[in-house]
């Protein structure tokens, strides 16, 4: 079996492209300890078929308990963000999700 390339490079990629701020993500009611995250400013029809523009932001599946909800929101650059919609990565072992800006930390 001929090992996948891109694979073995998906974790130098993430920490190549990840936001040097980490974010500090809710999930359940419990905060989580500050991780990494890639942050993707797009055409939502990009990425999702429809036409607003979105932010969202890449994630590693390890670095959450369970998979994102709504429920979840998580803080970046001063800002809170309230996840809206969820996609499994599963080439990267990894979620994208679409956030809505929440307003400024308080």
């Amino acid at each position: 079996m001929t090992p996948d390339p891109f694979a073995a490079a998906a974790p130098a990629l993430f920490a190549a492209f990840a936001d040097r701020e980490r974010i500090v993500y809710t999930q359940g009611g419990v905060v989580l300890p500050p991780i990494s995250a890639i942050r993707i400013d797009a055409d939502a029809g990009d990425l999702l078929g429809s036409t607003p523009a979105a932010v969202s932001y890449e994630i590693r599946a390890a670095d959450l308990p369970a998979p994102p909800s709504k429920r979840d929101h998580f803080t970046h650059r001063g800002r809170r963000w309230n996840v809206e919609e969820r996609k499994a990565l599963e080439d990267v072992a990894g979620w994208r999700v679409f956030v809505v800006d929440a307003g400024p930390v308080a």
